[in-house]
């Protein structure tokens, strides 16, 4: 059989964090990777064209469609969008 991941999934999706982005500024330009003595002969290290806030709304609409949520019975994490207002936004995108 192939395929079939989904049927296996743990339910667990984590986000890029928004420093994630910018490999190059916060670790080559800033002299982290110097510091750390990280060997990076041939790589080619830049900074994502996109930023997190980019793909925010992809990573809330993902974790809605698939069920992801942050401690046990949140929807969604402190901070964020109510579940209410997500709702109203999926159902409208479904429409």
């Amino acid at each position: 059989m192939l395929g079939g991941a989904l049927l296996h999934w743990t339910g667990q999706s984590s986000r890029y964090m928004p420093g994630d982005f910018k490999l190059f500024t916060n670790e080559i330009e800033s002299g982290n990777a110097e510091r750390a003595h990280a060997d990076l002969t041939g790589y080619d290290v830049i900074d994502w064209p996109l930023s997190y806030d980019d793909l925010e709304p992809y990573y809330e609409r993902f974790e809605w469609e698939f069920g992801i949520s942050g401690e046990a019975g949140q929807i969604l994490s402190p901070g964020r969008a109510s579940a209410a207002s997500h709702c109203r936004r999926c159902a409208t995108a479904r429409t």
